[in-house]
């Protein structure tokens, strides 16, 4: 074992106690994040409904030559289109406000606790090399510490929580 954090952190892989810390700071939007989560489900719900209207069309309507029934499953398409529009939209925002927020609730803390350092640990900081650009490595870190949700091909894949060292990029 090295006495590098950094290699240690490789070797770990996923700490569940850090993923709890982080974890916490969305605990003040969980109203946000289930109905980003609804919304997200209601998305993939409406991405079925296409196929089993047009199923319905073509075995049902079309044969009888029943244009009033193609007139209604066409709208009934063209409103699930919308809907599904307007879910995926509502899911896309309310998630990136969220993240939003979280990520200046974590700056908000990094400062607090900054602000409440005393003079002399930055006079004996000087001596090291805390600089901006670890600080902001630690920001990216946190930024990329997200789990995404991404729509593949009429299906939704969770991504894997993602970190990369500041030594990778």
């Amino acid at each position: 074992m090295s006495g590098d954090p950094h290699s240690e952190a490789e070797e770990k892989g996923y700490d569940a106690a850090l993923m709890r810390r982080l974890l916490s700071y969305v605990k003040p939007y969980k109203g946000t994040a289930v109905i980003a989560l609804v919304l997200l489900l209601a998305t993939a719900g409406l991405t079925l409904v296409g196929p089993a209207l047009t199923q319905r069309a073509l075995d049902v309507a079309i044969p009888a030559s029943d244009y009033g029934l193609l007139r209604t499953l066409a709208l009934l398409f063209l409103g699930s289109l919308l809907l599904d529009f307007l879910c995926d939209y509502g899911q896309a925002y309310l998630t990136a406000w969220m993240g939003q927020r979280v990520m200046a609730d974590l700056r908000l803390t990094v400062f607090s606790h900054l602000q409440r350092l005393s003079v002399a640990f930055f006079d004996r900081m000087r001596d090291r090399d805390l600089d901006r650009a670890d600080i902001r490595s630690l920001l990216h870190m946190l930024v990329d510490v997200v789990i995404q949700c991404k729509k593949v091909q009429g299906r939704f894949k969770v991504t894997e929580v993602h970190y990369e060292p500041p030594g990778k990029r």
